[in-house]
């Protein structure tokens, strides 16, 4: 399942058989594992309320296990974050990364960390989530966890590009980038070159980022069960360009994301979609992105509806 080979599957139908014999046999903590494995799953393609159930089970049957706890709680505060739960999440992943210190689990409290960070940079609370962020890396280093880095380099990139530093910002992307094919990974691959693409804005490159954004969307998508959310974060960025610049096909784009967040529950997505859709022109859209917007704790949401500026 963690191959990044499309296999996602085939490992949920062996972890339902592991779950079952780990029930039969009374091994709770390997049941926890399945329980919580089938949440990341769900997890991934943006189910979810169905994440929230497996996890809530794997944690009922993890007892004291800190470092299953861990593993569990990370997921349960991404899932949070996803549907722009922030502070929900914040509390969530600090506790998970606690526990997982505590078990000397320091790869996953690096993953941990780097969703922490990620729910920081999208509240623009940018010295927090420089922080987390540079600590996920420097536990993944340690480790010799360099497959994963990619992923944490690409989202600490996010935050040099918001303090308006662009050849740190390049730099991170672009050796973001490079890790991320050497696994084939679509998430670490579509979130490193949706960054490069946003760079290239930022320098009054818009075909080149256009051309960046849209490599980035397919690459984000290329295999049926990569990570949903990189999918639709890569998308609100191409939106944000097509629709700034009057691309014929950013309506098309802007459809596509509302449906997506939409239906999966990613409510930040939902507003900003909304938004683009008053930049394109629609009179109600606005006002929608604001009802929806005071619903969620962002304060980096609001100020972005009242810019006159391109979503970034």
């Amino acid at each position: 399942m963690h191959a990044a080979r499309g296999q996602d599957e085939e490992a949920a139908a062996a972890l339902h058989e592991a779950l079952a014999i780990a029930v039969r046999l009374d091994l709770t903590s390997l049941a926890a594992a399945a329980s919580r494995e089938l949440g990341h799953v769900e997890f991934l393609q943006g189910r979810y309320w169905r994440a929230a159930g497996w996890l809530a089970r794997g944690e009922a049957l993890a007892g004291e296990n800190a470092a299953e706890r861990g593993r569990l709680g990370s997921i349960q505060g991404s899932v949070l974050s996803d549907t722009a739960q922030y502070a929900a999440a914040v509390e969530r992943l600090r506790k998970a990364r606690r526990l997982s210190a505590l078990a000397g689990d320091w790869r996953q409290a690096s993953y941990t960390l780097s969703m922490l960070g990620r729910a920081h940079l999208l509240c623009g609370e940018l010295g927090a989530a420089a922080t987390a962020l540079d600590e996920a890396l420097e536990l993944a280093r340690r480790e010799n966890w360099l497959a994963f880095t990619p992923w944490p380099d690409a989202l600490r990139a996010d935050v040099d590009l918001a303090r308006g530093d662009l050849d740190a910002a390049a730099e991170r992307y672009e050796h973001a980038f490079a890790l991320g094919c050497h696994p084939a990974d679509p998430c670490w691959e579509g979130i490193a070159a949706r960054g490069i693409g946003l760079v290239a804005a930022s320098r009054g490159q818009p075909q080149k980022a256009l051309e960046w954004l849209r490599e980035a969307r397919r690459r984000a998508a290329r295999l049926p069960d990569a990570y949903l959310w990189v999918k639709a974060y890569t998308l609100d960025a191409l939106c944000s360009i097509g629709v700034a610049h009057e691309v014929p096909a950013a309506p098309t784009w802007v459809e596509e994301l509302a449906e997506l967040a939409g239906r999966t529950g990613m409510r930040e997505l939902v507003a900003r979609a909304y938004a683009h859709r008053a930049r394109l022109g629609a009179a109600s859209a606005l006002t929608t992105a604001w009802l929806l917007a005071a619903r969620i704790d962002n304060p980096a949401l609001s100020a972005s509806l009242t810019s006159r500026l391109p979503l970034a």
